[in-house]
């Protein structure tokens, strides 16, 4: 190829020199760098060796929420190497692929043995039915941030809204939202055999199909040989997630979008009907199909 040509392709900012000087070098050398054995390593040195990083990575395992100037110090402690929080934050990100996180909280007693022995791949998800209760505050729900002058209070004007907490106890198929309770009493066991009895299990399929699996976490008031007895006289599989274990169960993701949307649209301050019909609407609305998949398949479900 002419070298006007090469030039022409590689852009009018490389002079006829350069491209000669390397074409004249690859004929001899085959190669377009004088020496390679110089840019194995170019930049400056890693500061930390991979016994370090290796160590740092142990550390942040052990215990994930340290500060930069404490990961500096067990650093320096061990290998006598100093840095800058600067540069400590640079390892991390950079070389280590790290990111600061908001943590995930595991409780000190969850079991992972239990949760290894967690079998219910052998169902489809379309099997699966999750239910859980949840309580509803009217004043936990009021917004509790607000624009201001730097200086000043941000004051709002709320009307009183009861104390009066709202307990929901729905459940959850691949489909959507299959069933749902409101009580404006405490969820009792007498209350949750009720809901199994009239509302959830009539709703539900006899196993093997379709929503005839009811998956629940171990709450006392979901155990007991009463309940064994309502899914039996059902048909329907009962399987019990592992103790400590929310990330298990899609609904508990659903809640927090549930409360979320309520803080939001501020719906409860001013409804205009019953409360509890209002907190079936907005289930029955968050709560879709494609919401459910969606949790199913962040729970590992799907």
């Amino acid at each position: 190829m002419p070298l006007d040509s090469l030039q022409h392709r590689l852009g009018q900012r490389v002079s006829l020199r350069s491209i000669q000087r390397w074409k004249k070098l690859y004929t001899e050398t085959m190669s377009v760098i004088c020496n390679p054995d110089l840019y194995e390593n170019p930049g400056r040195g890693r500061i930390f060796s991979k016994n370090q990083v290796e160590m740092i990575t142990d550390l942040l395992k052990s215990n994930a929420c340290l500060f930069l100037d404490e990961i500096r110090g067990r650093v320096y402690e061990t290998s006598g190497i100093s840095c800058t929080n600067q540069t400590m934050s640079t390892v991390l990100k950079e070389y280590m692929g790290y990111t600061l996180k908001i943590t995930s909280k595991i409780h000190i007693n969850r079991s992972d043995v239990a949760r290894e022995d967690y079998h219910i791949a052998q169902y489809p998800a379309r099997f699966l039915v999750f239910t859980d209760e949840s309580g509803v505050c009217l004043r936990k729900l009021m917004r509790r941030a607000g624009w201001a002058p730097r200086g000043y209070r941000a004051r709002v004007i709320q009307q009183t809204l009861s104390p009066k907490r709202y307990n929901v106890i729905p459940a959850i198929s691949l489909g959507g939202l299959l069933a749902c309770h409101v009580s404006e009493e405490n969820v009792d066991r007498a209350i949750f055999l009720e809901y199994l009895r009239t509302i959830l299990l009539p709703s539900m399929n006899r196993f093997p199909g379709p929503n005839s699996v009811l998956v629940m976490d171990n709450a006392a008031i979901h155990k007991g040989f009463d309940v064994e007895q309502l899914c039996n006289m059902h048909g329907i599989a009962l399987v019990y997630l592992p103790a400590y274990s929310p990330d298990l169960n899609p609904i508990e993701k659903l809640f927090g979008i549930f409360k979320t949307t309520l803080r939001r649209t501020q719906g409860l301050t001013h409804v205009q009907f019953d409360i509890p019909d209002y907190l079936e609407y907005v289930l029955a609305e968050l709560m879709s199909a494609q919401a459910c998949h969606a949790c199913y398949r962040g729970s590992g479900y799907v």
